[in-house]
């Protein structure tokens, strides 16, 4: 089994959980299917089956990712920054191996050119991991190569987003241009309940505006908090 056997208890609680929908859900949802083996036949993506030693869990500040495009918004992009107001979002789960090194292209990575997740599935979970074709590469790149199923992965990121103190909106618009630390130093604050500390966390920062980009989280193979390797 690739599965972990810490997802297992993860997916068994998931049941007792209520997914967040503050938002509105597509009316239209078309499937997508990420062809991993034609991007990595053209060297435009690759593809590392290996074992998982950590994962980092990474949250993405909507309105920064959103203001790129003010002036033409995509149409993958319209449920998350037109239609919605967001605030603290999922990218993603993503394995981690020891022997990367640095690298970030020998991390596990598209063991299963899976198939498009269904419309439920979507539903579930496109107020949290905002994107159709988002949800579809997170989940055959970095999702295959430890769970049996997309539902178990987002299941396990939802548990995970939902254990965390995430801020409103409002209250993150008061530091998104402050520095690495002081947005640190904030995030810490209202997690400290939970255990998370500052070897547990890192702020990326977008160079080009000096804007909060994503915040990382690090996880053991057993999803406790991890010392950071960045």
């Amino acid at each position: 089994m690739k599965k972990l056997i810490i997802a297992i208890v993860i997916i068994i609680s998931i049941s007792s959980l209520s997914i967040a929908q503050d938002c509105i859900i597509p009316s239209e949802i078309k499937s997508y299917d990420y062809n991993s083996t034609k991007a990595i036949a053209n060297n435009k993506d690759w593809k590392n089956d290996i074992e998982t030693d950590s994962w980092l869990f990474a949250l993405s500040w909507s309105k920064g990712f959103c203001d790129r495009y003010s002036g033409h918004v995509p149409k993958r992009l319209e449920h998350q920054c037109l239609n919605n107001s967001m605030g603290l979002v999922i990218h993603g789960l993503w394995a981690q191996s020891d022997k990367a090194g640095g690298n970030y292209k020998k991390h596990p990575r598209n063991c299963i050119d899976a198939a498009a997740i269904d419309r439920t599935l979507i539903e579930d979970y496109i107020c949290i991991v905002p994107g159709i074709q988002l949800m579809q590469k997170e989940w055959e790149k970095h999702g295959t190569c430890d769970f049996d199923t997309a539902e178990e992965y987002f299941a396990t990121m939802n548990v995970l987003y939902q254990q965390l103190n995430i801020p409103s909106i409002e209250d993150l618009e008061v530091y998104e241009f402050k520095s690495p630390e002081i947005i640190k130093a904030y995030f810490l604050n209202i997690n400290k309940d939970i255990g998370l500390n500052k070897n547990n966390v890192v702020i990326k920062i977008n160079n080009k505006n000096k804007r909060l980009s994503e915040i990382y989280i690090l996880y053991d193979k057993d999803f406790r908090f991890s010392k950071t390797k960045y």
